[in-house]
């Protein structure tokens, strides 16, 4: 019997990696597609290889009307199916916010220009546990301002950002999500306080073991948590195997940076390089003595500010909800594809209620054969 995926190369975004599915009897091989601006596919209707599936670019978010679909990967593979897994948010007002509840029946699939039809098609948003994980990295600072003054409300903050983001062990969800907590002060390197893992009474019980004497630098090697937190993170979603990842990091502070070991400069890249790899990236700082520009450069996703400990818990709430959001906004959309040889358009439509977007890519269907259907949808 062959494996739920045969090959995964997974690079987010830039060199986006990934994705086919099948179950017991279909596997999935990732086309490692290159970000790049919007490219324009002719697609003769008569030509049996319209599209050159080795020069297929992909815009990494595109809008319509009123819907954002980011694409994260596409691809192909026998008897005849297709995958395409992207997030997807709306704009409400001035903001946009993730669209946790589509449904197939919200799905359009163009090959070619030309629609197919989910009567002559198998179509399915399949489970995401054991076949997707998002990885967060929380970074604690816990140099000797924090334990002295903080500790307390910092640990209660923590745990409600662990709950937040982490599902239950008898939850549908459990399995999406994947938490290490690590802690920084004036040293050169970051501590690991709890490994990655899936249950969250480890994560609780690792914060709950937090103790004023923990650290004995008093300094703040804030630049170099960044940058570290970002190569953790990056290893991470290098990982081959058979599971889709994503990641997001999460750093805490109530100072700046005061070690000097790393710049400035060398923290931006970090994040500049977090961000073109689809990683999430959010900052919570902790009263007057933190660098608020600094801040929200390193959390170009969300920064977060505590006037004080008392706000430190929704603060937490607040960096965890955007990360729970996007993974409540993915989706591995599947279908079977009545081509039989050839690369082609594929152009994926998302109608939400009045407002609607696309994103388009192309797929290899050489070798697709009959006997194609979406499982463990």
């Amino acid at each position: 019997m062959r494996t739920f995926f045969a090959k995964l190369r997974i690079n987010v975004l830039v060199s986006t990696k990934y994705l086919m599915k099948a179950n017991l009897k279909v596997f999935l091989f990732f086309i490692t597609l290159v970000t790049a601006p919007l490219f324009f596919f002719s697609c003769g209707g008569n030509d049996p290889d319209p599209v050159d599936v080795n020069s297929c670019n992909t815009p990494t978010t595109t809008e319509e009307n009123g819907v954002f679909l980011t694409f994260r990967t596409s691809g192909s593979a026998n008897p005849a199916n297709v995958s395409v897994l992207f997030n997807a948010h709306q704009r409400v007002g001035n903001d946009t916010v993730p669209v946790k509840d589509l449904k197939v029946a919200n799905i359009s699939v163009f090959e070619n220009g030309d629609p197919i039809s989910p009567f002559e098609s198998d179509f399915g948003i399949l489970p995401k546990p054991n076949i997707f994980k998002s990885h967060t990295l929380l970074v604690l600072d816990l140099s000797g301002s924090v334990t002295s003054t903080s500790l307390t409300e910092l640990k209660a903050a923590t745990v409600s950002f662990i709950q937040e983001i982490v599902p239950t062990t008898d939850s549908d969800e459990f399995g999406e999500v994947e938490m290490q907590i690590m802690w920084f002060d004036g040293g050169a390197k970051l501590n690991t306080l709890v490994a990655f893992t899936q249950e969250r009474s480890k994560l609780i019980a690792g914060v709950e073991n937090i103790t004023e004497d923990l650290s004995n630098d008093n300094s703040t090697n804030l630049n170099g948590a960044v940058i570290e937190g970002v190569s953790i993170m990056e290893n991470v979603l290098g990982q081959g195997g058979s599971i889709i990842r994503m990641g997001s990091i999460a750093v805490f502070t109530d100072g700046s940076d005061q070690a000097g070991r790393r710049t400035k400069t060398d923290a931006l890249k970090s994040v500049a390089q977090a961000q073109s790899k689809g990683i999430i990236m959010n900052t919570i700082g902790l009263g007057g003595s933190i660098n608020e520009t600094n801040l929200e450069a390193y959390g170009p996703d969300g920064f977060f500010f505590a006037q004080d400990v008392n706000e430190l818990g929704p603060k937490f709430k607040e960096a965890a909800g955007i990360i729970r959001a996007e993974v409540n906004s993915t989706y591995l959309f599947q279908y079977c594809s009545p081509k039989r040889a050839g690369s082609h358009e594929l152009q994926i439509k998302v109608d939400y209620g009045d407002q609607s977007g696309s994103l388009t890519t192309c797929f290899s269907a050489n070798g697709f054969s009959g006997g194609c259907v979406v499982e463990g949808k």
